[in-house]
């Protein structure tokens, strides 16, 4: 993973995601932050806009995602009802990179961006 951003990069960031009741995600991700803390988050569902749980985190507790093409969706990440920050997930046409921008939701900066290639 290649990361950009506000605050320290990850040690690592190995991100699942699976095929869910058909049009649905289940999203894994298990990241080493840079002080060397391991966490496992995960959360499933439909890219239709309606909120699901988040868990394993402390700083988020609920994304909302919505398909915009064959290759993308955009999200909101939520912490007890407030935004925290929107953004988009872009798979390239070859399937083997995935770009994540992600937007603070209060002033509308890059919080980070992402590449991840498929392993």
């Amino acid at each position: 993973m290649k990361s950009t951003g506000t605050g320290p990069a990850p040690q690592s960031s190995t991100r699942t995601y699976e095929a869910f009741e058909g049009d649905g995600v289940k999203f894994t991700q298990v990241a080493i932050a840079a002080n060397g803390t391991r966490t496992t988050n995960t959360y499933a569902g439909h890219l239709d806009g309606k909120v699901l749980v988040w868990t394993g985190s402390t700083t988020q507790d609920a994304i909302s995602m919505k398909r915009n093409s064959a290759n993308s969706f955009d999200f909101t990440i939520s912490k007890a009802g407030k935004a925290q920050s929107t953004g988009r997930n872009l798979v390239s046409s070859d399937g083997k990179t995935m770009y994540v921008v992600n937007l603070s939701s209060s002033t509308g900066q890059i919080l980070n961006v992402s590449v991840y290639e498929k392993q």
